[in-house]
């Protein structure tokens, strides 16, 4: 495909912008950006860090394995490329995955139905999924085009002759093929359905570039506008790292009963550039988490907040401060200041949870 309509579809039109299958030209195309391949190494760098994509999608065996060779077909360019296969439920879910935008490359497919492209719930500006429109719309990968923003509106219009509509989709698959937000697949064999890749062009997530040995403190802000500190003493890493901060509208695994979340987030560690699964540090960080009252109006009880942590060798939610030996743990909980303190010694998906606020229901007796 070469673009987002079906070439046997009656809204297709080839866009003016082509890109040929060409892997001199892609490799010229990474050096002049910058993205060179030092001798010895299997992936391009620059600046000293490699070129690194996540890409995120369903555990779907097809994917799994028609993405095993995408990955290899990327690292032949120099490009690595992470699969992160993850459940539909928390791909496809309300507040978490695709919806809320947590990903940076993201794979899934849409269905053209009864003969019609669509495309104003993708395409239109309005249609970004964000904190500011209660994460509503479909437009995943943020793609503000006025111009084909404007045209897949008129396209969309049913009301319109099919020839007027032509036009305006022609003039959205030309700035589609302009500006790539999305990369088109295949059609699948009923020919319904299309995969694709979308780019994220506005992660949320929040980098932080640290040096080894030294002491230092850096800030994140959440979804509501709260700041967040993290503060890392002397020794606690031994090497240069990019400290990522995940802010998350909920979390992807189940809360213990009878809770319910304040605060939801992820940090993570890449090295050169390469996240890695797991990372602990040599001493413990200090992370002092802010809430306001609204983060709080689900929670019963605000002397209930404690900081947890995801346990993937468990499966289940512990404290936060057992990431730590038992003489190096430490937290607080200042309800004046709605403020909480804890230090961690490795990272993982937290999450500021609380007893979760009960509705009592009476019967109503008639006579």
């Amino acid at each position: 495909m070469d673009t987002f309509v079906p070439k046997t579809n009656w809204a297709y039109t080839a866009p003016n912008t082509t890109y040929p299958y060409n892997p001199t030209v892609g490799q010229q195309l990474l050096d002049e950006a910058g993205w060179t391949l030092q001798s010895g190494a299997e992936y391009r760098s620059k600046d000293g860090k490699e070129l690194v994509l996540i890409l995120t999608t369903t555990t779907a065996p097809f994917r799994v394995t028609y993405l095993t060779v995408f990955e290899e077909q990327m690292k032949a360019c120099g490009i690595r490329i992470i699969r992160n296969h993850q459940p539909a439920s928390w791909w496809f879910g309300d507040s978490t995955g695709l919806q809320v935008r947590d990903f940076e490359l993201g794979n899934f497919a849409w269905i053209i139905e009864d003969d019609e492209p669509g495309g104003y719930t993708l395409y239109a500006c309005n249609q970004i999924p964000s904190p500011t429109n209660n994460w509503s719309g479909q437009n995943f990968m943020g793609w503000c085009n006025q111009e084909a923003s404007d045209a897949i509106i008129q396209a969309s219009d049913p009301r319109l002759p099919r020839e007027q509509r032509k036009t305006f989709y022609a003039t959205v698959i030309n700035q589609f093929a302009e500006d790539i937000p999305s990369l088109p697949l295949f059609l699948r064999s009923n020919a319904t359905v299309w995969e694709h890749i979308d780019f994220n062009l506005q992660t949320f997530r929040q980098d932080r570039d640290l040096a080894a040995s030294n002491a230092d403190s850096v800030v994140f802000t959440d979804y509501s506008g709260n700041q967040h500190t993290i503060t890392l003493p002397s020794g606690a890493i031994t090497q240069p790292i990019t400290l990522s901060y995940h802010p998350l509208v909920a979390n992807a695994n189940p809360l213990p009963a009878n809770t319910q979340t304040a605060h939801a987030f992820r940090l993570s560690v890449s090295i050169n550039g390469v996240p890695g699964d797991t990372f602990s540090f040599n001493q413990p960080i200090t992370i002092t988490l802010r809430y306001t009252d609204t983060n709080l109006a689900n929670i019963f009880d605000e002397n209930s907040l404690d900081l947890f942590y995801w346990d993937r060798a468990s499966n289940s939610w512990k404290d936060a401060a057992e990431t730590c030996p038992i003489a190096e743990r430490y937290e607080r909980l200042d309800a004046d200041q709605n403020l909480f303190e804890v230090r961690v010694c490795h990272l993982s998906e937290f999450s500021l949870i609380g007893t979760k606020k009960s509705q009592v229901f009476l019967p109503m007796v008639m006579r």
